[in-house]
């Protein structure tokens, strides 16, 4: 089951991170992270499938958090269409921002 949620959840990612990529307007590309030290849990500098398998998990989860507006386990239609509605909104206020600039 949790690799069927898995599956479900991981498209699902791009949604909660595009308002925070919308918002965020670095001058500079941002310093990438160290993606090997984030998921390498027993320090062996590499990733096995157990390891990011378990960091894609506790991404999912994450995600399904912030999506579950109201805390009841389960991201219903009208939940979508909230956090759809909330990134138009911050896109559209990202553009006005960035029309308003010299």
């Amino acid at each position: 089951m949790a690799t069927s949620l898995l599956q479900r959840a991981l498209p699902l990612l791009p949604l909660l991170l595009l308002p925070i990529v919308a918002t965020a307007a670095p001058k500079q590309p941002p310093e990438r992270p160290d993606m090997i030290k984030m998921m390498d849990n027993n320090g062996d500098d590499s990733v096995s499938l157990q390891e990011f398998t378990a960091a894609a998990q506790k991404q999912a989860e994450e995600a399904f958090g912030h999506m579950d507006l109201d805390s009841n386990g389960q991201i219903s239609r009208a939940e979508l269409e909230e956090l759809d509605k909330m990134m138009r909104e911050q896109w559209q206020l990202r553009r006005e921002q960035r029309e308003r600039q010299p």
